[in-house]
């Protein structure tokens, strides 16, 4: 199953849609994409331009973590299985997205091609995901957070979350 692409789940969370829920299927039109949870805020240029990240808080992920997971499983996803996890980054600068993204794939996660987006309020940014491949493991998932944050912060790279597949 072919994962979204950056631009797509951006524009559906630019849009107003999928704020502050899991999101399945994709009510707001934006058709079928990865299972993630929005952040609880809207995405906001003023934080990206200013290089200051959406959330490092690593204790908030943690709890976005287990939410997420418990869901998935809750839902009936098979824990037996191997993910695909889709972390999403946005920034602006294209440069230091770029550093961002060559560090990450030296740091052992799979990079995509950066896209480029156009918000509502006219504002460029640019994103890309990284992925690893795992079981729904909290503490796995965590784990690769906090190996992927100290390059975020050093390029002032924003981290906008996971998400994966539902898988039976």
């Amino acid at each position: 199953m072919a994962a979204a692409s950056c631009l797509s789940w951006l524009a559906a969370l630019s849009q107003g849609g999928c704020a502050g829920m899991l999101c399945r299927n994709h009510a707001c039109g934006a058709g079928p994409q990865p299972i993630r949870r929005s952040p609880a805020r809207a995405f906001d240029t003023n934080t990206v331009a200013s290089g200051v990240n959406m959330s490092l808080d690593m204790q908030e992920w943690r709890e976005e973590t287990t939410a997420i997971v418990n869901e998935l499983l809750a839902d009936g996803s098979n824990p037996d299985l191997e993910y695909e996890i889709e972390h999403h980054f946005a920034c602006q600068d294209f440069d230091l997205l770029e550093k961002a993204a060559v560090d990450l794939f030296k740091a052992g996660f799979e990079v995509t091609d950066a896209e480029e987006m156009e918000l509502d309020d006219g504002a460029t940014i640019f994103c890309f995901d990284a992925t690893t491949e795992c079981k729904l493991d909290i503490e796995t998932i965590v784990a690769d957070i906090e190996k992927m944050l100290p390059i975020l912060q050093k390029y002032g790279v924003d981290y906008d979350g996971w998400g994966t597949y539902f898988q039976e």
